[in-house]
């Protein structure tokens, strides 16, 4: 505000007023955000755009279970992440993103959700298609059914994919530069790992990708790679925990900061590691199921079936 005043002598002199408001809000630009779909508690958002917007570097964002889709206008349909932020999820099975996430940023985690995208890859990780950022760790996720790759890297040091299932995408993981370790990569319509080199690569179940031709992929196996059927639950309904009998389990990266959160070796796929223990979808010393029997599989409203589990505990 400007006031001018007169005073001795007649002289003007300029009186500046200055005014500093600051706006409170719990939500503003803190460290840690939280997202929920119901939106019911004001300290948390209901969008994670709302909660990206009010976040800085550093920042997490911790997202409940939900289905969301991240919004910024209406001819932007990708996520676009330029802050160094933690995106952390409820679990693949709970929590769900529904467009490409593209990062222009380092320094960039992502974990514990289900991506999917039906027009590119699920994750990009480039600020144009000449250039590209690094220290990008994705873990913990269900990456499936994206038009273009699961995970698309078009350069960058020091990015890190460790213990996701990436699965029904056009590629499974494509670019370079990246430690791609204890993945289920499978499924794809064309290739499996399309570009990185064979030594960022140990621990991943690549199955059944195939080339435009519809051959299976002709992928030489790394270090500790297997190309074997996974063994879901059941992927009719969307389970891709593992069965008890699954090659994945106990076959993923080898060491102490790896290990599931039961105390075993790491599995392989997007319930393995340390990072599944908020999520993980076994109860501690409880049965897996591993096969269910209808009998008879069909009756008329009103009629009797028999339902048998089988299981094992873990």
């Amino acid at each position: 505000m400007l006031k001018v005043i007169q005073i001795f002598l007649n002289k003007p002199v300029i009186i500046i007023e200055l005014f500093l408001i600051f706006f409170i809000n719990t939500n503003s630009f803190s460290k840690n955000l939280y997202v929920n779909v119901d939106g019911e508690d004001t300290s948390v958002f209901s969008t994670i755009t709302d909660a990206y917007n009010n976040s800085t570097d550093d920042s997490t964002i911790y997202v409940g279970p939900g289905v969301y889709k991240c919004v910024f206008s209406s001819d932007l349909d990708y996520f676009p992440i330029k802050k160094r932020i933690n995106l952390i999820g409820a679990g693949p099975q709970n929590s769900t993103l529904v467009n490409t996430i593209k990062i222009e940023t380092p320094g960039v985690m992502i974990t514990g959700f289900t991506i999917s995208s039906s027009n590119g890859s699920g994750i990009q990780l480039s600020i144009n298609k000449y250039e590209g950022v690094g220290n990008l760790t994705v873990k913990n996720c269900i990456i499936i059914n994206c038009q273009g790759s699961g995970v698309y890297i078009q350069s960058g040091t020091d990015n890190l994919i460790i213990n996701n299932s990436i699965l029904y995408n056009a590629h499974g993981i494509s670019g370079s530069n990246a430690v791609v370790k204890s993945n289920i990569i499978a499924f794809s319509r064309k290739n499996g790992i399309n570009g990185i080199t064979k030594s960022y690569l140990s621990y991943n179940n690549v199955f059944k990708n195939f080339r435009e031709n519809e051959s299976f992929d002709n992928y030489e196996l790394s270090v500790g790679e297997i190309s074997e059927d996974p063994l879901f639950i059941d992927m009719n309904s969307g389970n891709y925990a593992l069965q008890l009998s699954s090659p994945c389990k106990d076959a993923g990266v080898i060491g102490l900061p790896y290990i599931d959160p039961d105390g075993t070796r790491n599995d392989i796929g997007a319930y393995g590691g340390p990072g599944s223990i908020n999520f993980w979808p076994y109860i501690a010393g409880g049965p897996v199921v591993s096969e269910i029997f209808l009998n008879p599989r069909s009756v008329p409203k009103g009629s009797i079936i028999n339902i048998k589990i089988k299981g094992m505990v873990r």
